[in-house]
């Protein structure tokens, strides 16, 4: 056993001397890119960064219907319809109207389609169809689906029963029920029934006074209509273009009349 007291210093290096500091040397001090501020939080004590999940396509339907039905609630606050030379029943300019509610939710939705001619859930039997004859007027069938072929009306009539307030079921129904005691007046029938050749002028012209007069209900009626069919999966993938993998950004690309804007 190899006396002497043991000691608490490190090991020199194999083949190597202690260094001992020489009488009067200082004790080296740090330079300025070692010393720490006060306060500065050391590496092992930052956070890490935050990382955001890309949207993914395949979202639960019941989240889906979730941010459905809270836009329901809040599209009669936040949108302000004006009325110009754009032509209100158009449905190119329906189209540019709408992106901008409908940019970042209509991702590939097929399950808020609901089955066309379905029974209605919340309106009567009246008033479910004067909606399903607004939402075809809005947007008919061309070489594409129309709300009523992207099954609108149903989809509207289950938002109103499953997550509408009180208050927007009251004012959605009463704007139904002014629309059609209008038709009844200028028409002498509900819309629905009335001759095929006056319903789309009649409508115009009840559009067209309604955004004059500011009618939150009517408004709140129209981009419903609007917003539902976009988020549908005709009007997503087929009105619209949707790409679930898009490819390579493209600052500036060749845009004409039929040119389809993407739905994400």
């Amino acid at each position: 056993m190899r006396g002497g007291s043991r000691s608490s210093g490190r090991r020199p290096a194999p083949g190597s001397a202690r260094l001992r500091r020489a009488p009067g040397q200082r004790t080296p001090t740090r330079t300025a890119r070692s010393v720490r501020a006060p306060g500065r939080p050391t590496p092992s004590s930052l956070s890490p960064p935050v990382i955001l999940a890309p949207i993914e396509a395949g979202v639960a339907y019941g989240q889906r219907c979730q941010s459905i039905g809270r836009m329901l609630e809040i599209v009669g606050s936040t949108s302000r319809l004006k009325g110009g030379s754009m032509s209100p029943l158009d449905r190119r300019a329906l189209l540019k109207s709408v992106l901008v509610l409908v940019g970042a939710a209509a991702v590939g939705a097929p399950d808020l389609a609901f089955a066309q001619g379905a029974a209605p859930r919340f309106l009567s039997a009246p008033r479910f169809a004067l909606l399903d004859e607004v939402s075809a007027l809005i947007i008919p069938k061309t070489d594409t689906p129309g709300a009523r072929e992207a099954g609108v009306p149903n989809a509207i009539d289950s938002l109103l029963a499953d997550w509408a307030s009180a208050e927007t079921q009251q004012r959605l129904v009463a704007s139904l029920d002014a629309l059609d005691a209008e038709s009844r007046a200028k028409l002498g029938a509900p819309l629905p029934a009335a001759p095929a050749a006056g319903r789309l002028a009649f409508l115009r012209d009840y559009d067209a006074a309604a955004i004059a007069r500011q009618d939150r209900g009517y408004m709140q009626l129209k981009q419903l209509v609007m917003m539902t069919y976009y988020l549908s999966e005709p009007g997503a993938t087929e009105e619209l273009r949707y790409e679930h993998v898009p490819g390579v950004w493209e600052p500036w690309i060749p845009a004409g009349p039929d040119t389809r804007a993407w739905a994400v």
